[in-house]
């Protein structure tokens, strides 16, 4: 398994993904801020979107902070995915806010969120690919990759037995049963004339 080499316990703040990341968040909780506490058109409370849209923001943060902190290069990428999964879901509530038309926040306040979050997912992304060719140039295999690499071992190791027992039996004009035994024609033939019923390996 490739290992992930930290270097600064805050080297994350290093990141341009995070520095984003931060921003939006920064910006996020101002907008949420202005939101009304009951919504205009639908006479509900704000409140769980408030909170999704700080709590999603935030998400994509701390994902970043706690994937650079972990110490493998797999569960460096794993968490970066769940940052982007977060960001996914903030940018899907931005887009239904700006549908929304809210009087207490502009469109372009809105529409800058929304560009941010595209951005930082094309990041996040670029910084994901990276990292898995990183892995991969240290010999990093993922799991499906090495049940496959063993899996086609163990095919190929059964067929060079194979290929060994057909040349033991070519070689020494034998018969080969079912079961597996090895007999010489002379005895086969034998017992099939004495009335014994006996199955061959299949070709």
């Amino acid at each position: 398994m490739a290992i992930y080499q930290q270097r600064n316990p805050l080297g994350f703040k290093n990141l341009l993904t995070w520095q984003q990341a931060d921003d939006i968040y920064q910006k996020i909780k101002l907008l949420a801020s202005k939101l009304p506490k009951i919504h205009p058109k639908t006479n509900q409370f704000t409140n769980r979107l408030t909170d999704h849209l700080i709590d999603s923001a935030r998400s994509v943060k701390r994902n970043i902070e706690e994937g650079f902190k972990r110490a493998t290069t797999g569960e460096y990428i794993k968490f970066l995915g769940f940052s982007l999964g977060s960001l996914e879901e903030l940018h899907g509530d931005l887009v239904d806010l700006e549908k929304d038309n809210l009087k207490e926040v502009s469109k372009d306040e809105i529409s800058d969120l929304i560009r941010l979050c595209r951005g930082e997912d094309k990041m996040l992304g670029n910084q994901i690919k990276g990292l898995e060719k990183r892995r991969e140039s240290m010999g990093y295999r993922t799991n499906r990759e090495q049940e496959q690499l063993l899996k086609q071992g163990a095919i190929n190791e059964k067929q060079k037995q194979e290929k060994l027992l057909r040349d033991f039996q070519k070689e020494n004009d034998s018969i080969r049963l079912i079961n597996g035994q090895f007999i010489d024609k002379g005895e086969y033939e034998k017992r099939i004339n004495s009335g014994e019923k006996l199955e061959l390996w299949p070709l």
